[in-house]
């Protein structure tokens, strides 16, 4: 791939989280979808075991993004927001238990 299709490409890829965090996620498709995956968890943190409050907010993370709109309950996960952030490396990693490390690789399909 030379410079120009790299660039391309990220631009692309830009614009379609443009679209994704500007649009998708505030559509009511979205938000029905994402109180549904926090009913199932039971409004637990899907990680640790945290309880949904004012305090400690539970993101829907996508497991892949193949079905974008017409998602399955299996490419999401409630987490919460550190979790999250974890997942997306954007806090350090944290020392966890080997249980709950296994119970992470369960839930992701």
């Amino acid at each position: 791939m030379n410079l120009n299709d790299y660039l391309k490409e990220i631009e692309m890829r830009t614009e379609r989280q443009k679209w994704y965090h500007d649009v998708y996620l505030n559509c009511e498709h979205w938000k029905e979808r994402r109180k549904r995956a926090i009913r199932i968890a039971e409004n637990k943190c899907q990680i640790c075991g945290r309880e949904g409050s004012d305090k400690c907010v539970i993101n829907i993370h996508h497991n892949c993004y193949d079905n974008i709109g017409n998602e399955k309950d299996r490419d999401l996960i409630a987490i919460c927001r550190n979790c999250h952030a974890v997942v997306h490396d954007k806090l350090p990693k944290f020392d966890v238990s080997e249980e709950l490390e296994n119970l992470y690789k369960n839930i992701i399909f």
